[in-house]
C-alpha cells in the first residue's frame, strides 16, 4: 500500500486493525458489548499472540484468557507477551483419544518457526507434506473447558478453536462443559456454501447446544 495513504488514514483516525486470518475477529468482535473491559477468552490452537490470531483484538482492549497450543515456540510467544494469561503446550483432541493416551504425534515443518500447517491428523500431514515429527501431551477439550473455563455462561465470552482436523470432533462431550462460550469461532474443512455447512455434523451439534451460525469468513464459522 501506498505510505503517503497509510499515513493519511493515521492522520484523520480512519486506521483499523484486524489479526485473523480471514478477519475473523472483526465479526466477533462486533458481537459482544464495548462496555466489557475485562473479558475471558479462549484460544484452542492459538498459534501466535498478534500473528492470524483471533483473540489479539481482544487482548488489545484488555480481556485476559488461556491460550493452548501444540507447538512451544507459540506458546513460548505468549508467555513473552501474554503474561497475564494462562498459556498451555498440549495438543488438543477429542474425548477418545485422550481417553486412550496422553501424548500424540504433531507433524511440522521444521523450516517455519510458526507453522500454520501443523497437525496431529495423519491424514492432514500427508496432504501437506510435512517433514518432523516430535510427540507433545494431549487433552480432551472436555477436560480443558472444566480446568480452566469460568464457572458461568455469563463469564466465558469467547472460544476459538483452531486444531487442523480435530475442530469438528472435539466437540464431542459439549454437553458436558461446565459452562459454554458465548460465541465459538471454529474452523471447518467444509468449504462449501452455507446450506451445505448448515446441514453438516458440526453445526447440528452447535445448534443442538444452542448456537446459532452467524457468519462465515475463508474456512472459519462463527
Amino acid at each position: 500500500m501506498s505510505i503517503m495513504r497509510i499515513l493519511t488514514l493515521i492522520k484523520n483516525f480512519f486506521i483499523r486493525a484486524h489479526f485473523g486470518q480471514h478477519g475473523e475477529d472483526v465479526i466477533v468482535q462486533k458481537l459482544f458489548d464495548k462496555s466489557i473491559k475485562n473479558g475471558f477468552y479462549l484460544d484452542v490452537g492459538a498459534h501466535h499472540p498478534f500473528r492470524q490470531s483471533n483473540t489479539a483484538y481482544l487482548w488489545l482492549k484488555g480481556w485476559n484468557g488461556v491460550n493452548v497450543d501444540a507447538s512451544k515456540t507459540s506458546i513460548s510467544a505468549f508467555n513473552k507477551i501474554r503474561k497475564k494469561d494462562k498459556n498451555i503446550w498440549m495438543a488438543v483432541v477429542d474425548i477418545n483419544t485422550a481417553k486412550t493416551q496422553s501424548d500424540i504425534t504433531l507433524n511440522f515443518n521444521p523450516k517455519v518457526k510458526y507453522d500454520l500447517g501443523a497437525t496431529c491428523d495423519d491424514n492432514l500431514a500427508i496432504e501437506r507434506k510435512t517433514s518432523a515429527k516430535i510427540n507433545v501431551p494431549c487433552e480432551s477439550l472436555l477436560n480443558i473447558v472444566n480446568d480452566y473455563a469460568p464457572e458461568t455462561n455469563d463469564e466465558f465470552h469467547f472460544m476459538n478453536i483452531d486444531i487442523e482436523g480435530f475442530d469438528e470432533r472435539c466437540l464431542i462431550g459439549i454437553e458436558q462443559w461446565k459452562s459454554k462460550p458465548q460465541v465459538i469461532c471454529i474452523e471447518s474443512l467444509v468449504n462449501e456454501g452455507i446450506r451445505s455447512i448448515l446441514k453438516t455434523e458440526l453445526n447440528i451439534t452447535l445448534e443442538r447446544n444452542g448456537y446459532e451460525l452467524e457468519g462465515k469468513t475463508g474456512i472459519s464459522l462463527i
